[in-house]
């Protein structure tokens, strides 16, 4: 398979950890502007605007690149701030050495959170499975409507639902 056939996702899932890793670390050091530049309800304006600038660029130096090209501006659009705001981090903790390993940890909190992590894999399963089925069954067109439909559907429960978690326990 081509390389970005699975190079690209990876590396736009690991700069999307990193991105609220380093946002919330920034905050918790009193960096509340930065951090939310990094990220917010839209991925943080920094990330957005960069972002769409690298898509913009893509789709005008490399068309033939199609989705791939895309993709691979995204990943550039994250890496460019989560760089930055990784430098900020290892100012307040560059000194520190780190004492864990990280598959021992792991291995611990896979045993200890399974419960949780089995709930988080199911809600995404529910949230997917539809989508999936109705891509094995219909067109693209009409996959792709499906899904649409249903992230649609899901934003307009989205308010109700933070009113009833604000909400009913203030009044």
């Amino acid at each position: 398979p081509r390389l970005h056939n699975w190079v690209i996702p990876i590396t736009l899932v690991v700069l999307t950890g990193l991105q609220k890793l380093w946002a919330n670390y920034l905050r918790g050091f009193g960096q509340v502007r930065v951090a939310s530049m990094l990220e917010g309800r839209s991925g943080g304006a920094a990330v957005a605007l960069l972002q769409a600038a690298m898509v913009v660029l893509i789709w005008q130096l490399f068309p033939s690149w199609g989705l791939a090209g895309a993709l691979a501006a995204v990943v550039l659009g994250y890496a460019i701030p989560v760089g930055y705001a990784s430098r900020l981090v290892a100012r307040h903790w560059g000194h520190a050495q780190s004492t864990t390993r990280v598959f021992r940890d792991l291995r611990h909190v896979a045993a200890r959170d399974w419960r949780f992590a089995s709930v988080q894999v199911g809600t995404l399963l529910n949230a997917s499975v539809e989508v999936w089925i109705a891509g094995l069954i219909l067109t693209s067109v009409d996959t792709s409507m499906f899904g649409a439909a249903q992230r649609l559907s899901f934003l307009v429960a989205l308010p109700m639902t933070a009113m009833q978690i604000v909400f009913s326990p203030s009044i």
